[in-house]
């Protein structure tokens, strides 16, 4: 059994080779509540360390240093519903202008929804995701090169 933890655009992934293992996420050497996916956003900065467990019992950790997203510059934020049927509200607002971009992709990276917000205080937009299959995806909003990643789940 393998595994890694890849750090990217502000999204902690797993790679391993065991199908359908258990998943638990720690931060500082603490389980993080409710954190057993495959993929993790550190909201602060610090040691983050995954354990997973295949369906024999084996386990097997890794760890990384995440810097969080507490750097975001927002004032505001909502996406809902979530779980949705499809169409998806995202209000946001910042205390200064940015034009921001707005990204929902597969968990395999498949870019499924782009917009780009130009600069405003307050967003709000609605996603047309009706045609999107029932899954788990991820949204992004970029802002000033800073990235925040939200668990978006649709359900027909």
């Amino acid at each position: 059994m393998t595994l890694e933890i890849d750090a990217d655009d502000g999204l902690l992934t797993i790679e391993t080779n065991s199908s359908n293992p258990t998943v638990q996420w720690f931060f500082e050497g603490d389980s993080i509540e409710d954190a057993v996916e495959e993929f993790y956003i550190p909201l602060e900065d610090g040691n983050y360390s995954v354990e997973i467990v295949d369906e024999y019992g084996c386990a097997l950790s890794d760890s990384i240093y995440a810097v969080g997203l507490t750097e975001i510059l927002f004032t505001d934020l909502s996406v809902y519903p979530n779980p949705s049927q499809g169409i998806v509200h995202v209000k946001y607002s910042f205390e200064t202008l940015y034009t921001s971009s707005i990204k929902v992709v597969s968990l395999i990276g498949e870019l499924l929804y782009q917009e780009t917000v130009e600069a405003r205080t307050n967003v709000e937009t609605s996603l047309p995701l009706d045609n999107v299959a029932s899954g788990v995806y991820m949204l992004s909003i970029e802002v000033n090169g800073l990235v925040y990643n939200h668990k978006l789940i649709i359900q027909h």
